[in-house]
């Protein structure tokens, strides 16, 4: 275990070095045990009136430096996301991701001989695939997990656009402890990597994410994260950068939360806000996140509908024939 241990932290020294420092993983470090699948549907409002410039300053989101006006613009999306995550072993997972977007921009403050501007679009972002890999499980644990992404090129072509379009790879590095703040559970988790985009002109991505939670009772938690984007470079200056600050509560109905992914079942529900903090060549506003999750045993759900089926076979054949033996006796009768 002690060389298991030393081999992962050297790895995320070099990765670290190499790579500098990523977005949150669905469920962090903790990989779902072998046979489990959890599903989550993701859903997010968000709103923007204003933006970072190339400069980190921020401004109107409307702000029209030709004709030094503020056309009262607001950007308005709704993500839907179906997260999944499967453990063919209790130290791997797969991955399955399909995200969603409506986008909405409007501008409220035109000249009136402009004539009113509002315009729409919705369209799937892409097909996210991959693999989790937990390296170690005390004193913390530690995972790597790839991503790939199947981009569709028509998500950057309609207005607003709900995606780049372009394919990615992402490689990231995760790290998760659960620990006790008095008498009360808590956990911690910090994620980072690299993504390869695809296109020469869309900038390649460094995230960075930490995140904590505390068990307040013993069915809510409150959370907390900080999820931040560092964009390379690109080669025309206009790679985004930005961070959002979110704080929410999960409440579980059956007492477990998914982010230690040790039980069999639960159902967790999660609503958060957040805010963007920080950025550079992207929209910042406010956001709105509502989350519903749950676990459970393949193999037992399998078994289980198995098993009703063939107890409502048997039941159905006892019946028919009991009706059939009634017939028989009826006819007998009358003749």
């Amino acid at each position: 275990m002690i060389k298991k241990l030393c081999i992962a932290v050297a790895a995320l020294i070099v990765i670290s070095s190499y790579l500098i420092i990523p977005e949150k993983a669905f469920a962090g470090a903790w990989t779902t045990p072998k046979n489990q699948w959890y599903t989550e549907f993701y859903n997010k409002y968000s709103v923007s009136d204003s933006k970072f410039n190339s400069n980190w300053q921020r401004q109107k989101l409307g702000w029209d430096d030709t004709f030094k006006i503020d056309k009262g613009a607001k950007s308005y999306t709704y993500d839907f996301a179906w997260k999944n995550e499967y453990g063919l072993a209790d130290w791997f997972d797969v991955l399955l991701n399909l995200p969603f977007e409506f986008a909405t921009y409007k501008e409220f403050y035109r000249p009136s001989s402009w004539g009113p501007y509002t315009v729409k679009s919705h369209d799937i972002k892409g097909i996210e695939i991959g693999g989790k890999v937990r390296l170690t499980q005390e004193p913390m644990v530690v995972s790597f997990q790839m991503l790939g992404n199947i981009g569709h090129p028509e998500a950057e072509k309609i207005a607003p656009a709900v995606d780049k379009g372009d394919s990615r790879i992402e490689l990231r590095m995760l790290l998760g402890k659960s620990y006790k703040v008095g008498r009360m559970s808590a956990y911690s988790g910090f994620e980072s990597g690299y993504r390869f985009r695809s296109f020469e002109k869309v900038a390649n991505d460094i995230p960075v994410f930490f995140e904590t939670g505390v068990v307040l009772l013993d069915w809510l938690m409150v959370q907390g994260e900080l999820d931040n984007w560092f964009s390379v470079p690109s080669n025309d200056g206009t790679g985004e950068s930005y961070g959002i600050a979110r704080v929410g509560l999960i409440y579980s109905p059956t007492g477990k939360f998914n982010q230690f992914r040790s039980a069999k079942s639960f159902v967790n529900i999660g609503f958060q806000g957040g805010w963007t903090v920080w950025g550079r060549n992207t929209n910042a506003g406010w956001e709105m996140v509502g989350k519903i999750s749950t676990q459970f045993d393949v193999i037992d759900l399998v078994e289980a509908i198995s098993t009703r089926n063939h107890e409502n076979t048997r039941d159905i054949s006892h019946t028919n024939k009991f009706l059939s033996d009634h017939k028989n006796d009826r006819t007998v009768t009358h003749n």
